[in-house]
């Protein structure tokens, strides 16, 4: 817990209690009801309050509201972010999966006839080298 944080809670108490001079013209019950934490004393330069630990943990809890809500609106926005990262990641391999069963079937195509070292098809063409053209270019590619 920061120091701040700390102050902010002690502040929070300090402001909270409520110092009862006898003359509000509430019972004591009703006067409880309408001040759940009271002041009790200073010692020490330091407030003391009197109150129920659920009426102390409402103020402390009330104190900090604003940043739980905070960071809890900052914690789904970076869920939220981390999904649709997920999710671009998941097309990405999808894509590079796609591209690489293309290359494999081009691969395919180009055959090294290892007989007369030349690729079947583009034998056909009048490329008579291996690798051929596309295989040589693929391989290129690879490389860099």
């Amino acid at each position: 817990m920061t120091d701040d944080l700390r102050q902010r809670i002690a502040d929070a108490l300090t402001a909270s209690a409520y110092q009862c001079d006898g003359k509000c013209g509430l019972g004591e019950r009703a006067c409880y009801d309408a001040h759940p934490i009271t002041w009790s004393a200073m010692a020490g330069g330091t407030t003391h309050v009197d109150g129920s630990v659920t009426a102390i943990a409402n103020i402390a809890f009330a104190s900090v509201q604003a940043d739980l809500d905070r960071l809890n609106q900052t914690i789904d926005y970076l869920k939220r972010n981390i999904r649709r990262s997920r999710d671009q990641v998941d097309s990405y391999d999808e894509e590079l999966t796609g591209a690489n069963s293309a290359l494999d079937r081009v691969r395919a195509l180009h055959q090294h006839n290892e007989d007369a070292d030349y690729c079947d098809l583009c034998s056909n063409h009048g490329d008579i080298t291996w690798p051929c053209s596309t295989i040589a270019a693929l391989d290129r590619a690879k490389e860099a």
